[in-house]
């Protein structure tokens, strides 16, 4: 089960059994996928014309879009290396892990002090941004609920436990 579906299912026991379940603090990425995949179908189209009525079968794709959220909790993985900071990159011993070709083996990391949640870009090649400010490599700057961080090309929103309650759809 991927990280979505397992806080979607806390999401449906309550606040409390998610805010007890849930790391502190997440990464949420929104995907778009077309939906259905684009195929041409075949839908009726009425002309009115003086007193004539006339149908038309014609060809139309579909461009309705499907939001897909990826979760990715800022949560220490048992035994991983630098205990003090929770990192995040393409490889598989970062705690956090981004299988992209924009990410470096060891893009980024955050670390929680005093209540309040910090980031450091690792020296990227392609750079990490909070909102539209770019990152200075080992220079950490403090994260805001609801902060927009892209690292590479991926975007990401940055929410406390307690916001990404609501936005997984909890009432």
């Amino acid at each position: 089960m991927d990280a979505a579906a397992h806080y979607k299912g806390l999401v449906r026991l309550g606040r409390q059994e998610f805010l007890a379940a849930a790391a502190p603090a997440m990464l949420l990425r929104h995907v778009l996928h077309a939906w259905p995949p684009p195929v041409p179908v075949q839908s009726p189209i009425t002309e009115m014309l003086a007193e004539d009525v006339v149908t038309n079968k014609v060809e139309i794709t579909p461009v309705p879009r499907n939001a897909e959220v990826q979760v990715y909790p800022l949560a220490k993985k048992p035994g991983a290396a630098f205990p003090d900071m929770i990192t995040i990159g393409r490889t598989t011993n970062n705690d956090v892990v981004l299988p992209n070709h924009s990410i470096s083996r060891l893009h980024l990391y955050v670390s929680q002090r005093d209540n309040q949640w910090w980031a450091a870009d690792n020296g990227s090649k392609n750079g990490s941004w909070l909102g539209a400010e770019r990152l200075s490599p080992r220079k950490e700057v403090r994260l805001f609920a609801a902060a927009t961080l892209r690292l590479g090309e991926l975007q990401f929103s940055f929410h406390l436990a307690s916001e990404a309650y609501y936005l997984l759809g909890g009432q």
